[in-house]
């Protein structure tokens, strides 16, 4: 037997062969090929098979656009301010229940509490309204520790009084 030049296509099949087959001997014969040869394609050809199904690591990572980040960047500091206004304007037009005296009216002590609420009928209301069922209101009352007085503050156009 002589050395011949074996093209890539004919080793491919000699090792297709043998995989199919099972036995090298009669592949290797059949081809005209030694059988260190055909160990050395099919050593080689697992090889290359592993490295090629290995798992590994993805492909390279797209860096995101900078003016998209810039955009999200804007968006959640719109956000923030947008709260930030929402709270300062609850702060500003605060409701009925949460407006509270500075201090007491009778004795000028500042530090004031919550005493009770009750309902009542409102004393001027819309004719229309008038004959309909009154609706009531509920008033906070306050108390004052340090004279002991109560009181409870009632709306009067845009302020409101001490009564």
């Amino acid at each position: 037997m002589g050395f011949r030049s074996i093209s890539v296509e004919e080793k491919i099949a000699v090792i297709y062969e043998v995989t199919k087959k099972g036995k090298i001997e009669p592949v290797a014969r059949s081809y005209g090929v030694s059988k260190p040869s055909v160990y050395t394609w099919l050593e080689r050809s697992q090889e290359a098979l592993r490295k090629a199904l290995k798992p590994h690591k993805r492909g390279p990572k797209f860096k995101r656009n900078p003016e998209n980040k810039r955009m999200e960047e804007l968006e959640s500091f719109l956000e923030e301010k947008d709260g930030e206004i929402k709270r300062l304007r609850e702060k500003s037009n605060p409701k009925k229940e949460d407006i509270r005296p500075v201090k007491c009216p009778y004795c000028g002590f500042e530090k004031i509490y919550r005493n009770d609420t009750y309902k009542r009928k409102p004393k001027a209301f819309f004719d229309k309204l008038k004959q309909d069922e009154q609706k009531e209101e509920s008033v906070q009352d306050f108390l004052c520790p340090w004279c002991g007085k109560s009181f409870h503050m009632e709306k009067k156009g845009a302020s409101f009084t001490l009564t």
